[in-house]
Order: structure tokens, then sequence, then C-alpha cells
């Protein structure tokens, strides 16, 4: 069945999702599993009030993180060392974890703190817990500035980094920053692999000219359209720096979702 929906025409794929992924199935799924939902080998905890029953049916129903799960298991190279920027409530950590030999290291991710302690729960629960690390930081180029506003997503399992200008009647919390460079240099990491899905915050290390990437072997990434530097950036620049300034091959695609590998 979750082979035949993923092969759906996307309207129809939508359509399907539209109707198996509803609150009330939500509430209905989180009663019967006791806030556990399994999710294709997991256990997902998702007792936290930042959990909505959207969320909770689209988990049970496989159309969580869906594209980003597929290209995990189908590109994530185990030999090698990943870091997950935007991990939210761990569930794609778990699948990265298990796929990773067990001496690699998992570092991830997460700018709100709420999320943060709902991925390492999840991890610990499914016993994904070695070699990894769960950061409370937000993904920043501007150096500037050492905390950013981040403001709440709608269903409050994401964010996303704005202008403190904008800040006035919206639900933000001040968050610490950090670099892709930073995060490496701490956890002594050479060669890697990156997963990142940070709401448009990706420009940062992409358009600038930094070693960030340069030991990156293999990226899988949701890109945004967003700005960086007041100035507007497009996905399709962003593929253009990847490919022809960082020196990566676009290997598959799907909606929002890239993978890349590295040039050899």
């Amino acid at each position: 069945m979750k082979y035949t929906i993923m092969r759906m025409p996307l309207a129809l794929k939508r359509a399907v999702a539209d109707i198996l992924c509803t609150p009330l199935m939500g509430r209905a799924l989180a009663g019967i599993f006791h806030d556990r939902i399994p999710h294709k080998g997991f256990r997902i905890d998702t007792s936290h009030s930042s959990i909505t029953p959207l969320t909770k049916a689209a988990l049970f129903w496989g159309g969580y993180e869906g594209a980003e799960i597929r290209f995990t298991r189908r590109y994530l190279r185990p030999d090698l060392d990943v870091v997950e920027l935007g991990c939210s409530i761990g569930v794609l950590s778990c699948h990265i974890r298990r796929l990773m030999e067990s001496s690699r290291q998992l570092v991830c991710v997460e700018a709100l703190p709420n999320l943060a302690e709902i991925a390492r729960k999840n991890l610990r629960i499914n016993d994904c817990e070695n070699n990894v690390s769960v950061i409370e930081r937000a993904i920043d180029y501007d150096k500037e500035r050492k905390h950013v506003p981040l403001e709440r997503g709608v269903e409050n399992t994401g964010g996303r980094i704005i202008d403190y200008k904008a800040c006035g009647g919206r639900r933000t919390i001040e968050i610490q920053t950090t670099t892709l460079y930073e995060i490496l240099s701490e956890a002594g990491i050479g060669e890697y692999s990156l997963v990142s899905d940070i709401e448009g915050a990706e420009a940062g290390f992409i358009m600038e000219k930094c070693e960030d990437l340069s030991k990156c072997q293999r990226i899988i990434i949701e890109l945004h359209d967003t700005s960086y530097r007041h100035k507007p950036v497009r996905v399709d620049d962003m593929v253009q720096k990847l490919v022809h300034v960082h020196g990566f091959a676009l290997a598959d695609q799907y909606g929002r979702c890239h993978v890349f590998e590295k040039n050899t």
C-alpha cells in the first residue's frame, strides 16, 4: 500500500493524504496507541502538547517527512558521520541512526528547545542514542549577532528565523546561533553527510564562500525560496551554487527535497 501511494501522481497523493491525515484520525490514533505512534518500524512519542493530531496521523500513515525518509534510506552513506540540521521531533534522526555504522557519529541540531527534548526522547525509546548528540542552536551566518528571534511554526513543530523588526505580535523565542563549520569543529568531524531542513536558513552555508561544505560528501536537503543578506534567494540559485561553486552534482529530487553528491 505505501509503495503504491509513493508513486501516485502528486495531486492524487495529496487527495489520499487529505482523507487519511485529519485531526480526528490523529486523535483516534493517539488514543489507540497511547501517544506512541507506530511509524515505519519505530514508536514515536507524541505526548507533548506541541505535536498536533494532524502530525500524529501523518506519522502513522507514512506521510510525515516521506521524501526525506525515502531519500535517506536510498542515499545515506552508512560509513560517514552525519550532521542533521532541523531534527524537529527526531523521527528522521531515528531513521538516520539506524542506517549508520555504530561507530559513526550523528549530530542533530534543533533550534527549538521543546523539540530538541522530544527528539532526545524519541531517540532514547527507539534505542538510537548511541553516538548521537542533540544541540539546541539556530544556524545563522550573520557574524554581528549571537542570538536570533525564532518564530514558532503554525503547528509548533518547526520555526524560522525572522528579522527583529518583524517580531511585533509574533510568537518568538531567542535562540543562540551557530554555523555548520562550528558544529563540525566542535564534534571533530571530517568527511560527513549532511541532512537539512531549516526553512530557508540553508542559504547561509550555501551562498557563502566558506569551508562548511568542503568535506561534505552527500547532502539530503529541503530547499526553500528565501532571502539572504536582504536579497531574495531562489531554490534554483542554491542548486546552481551547490553545483558550480561547491562541487556537487544533483542526484535526485522530489518536490523541495534534493539529493546532492560530491563530484569526484
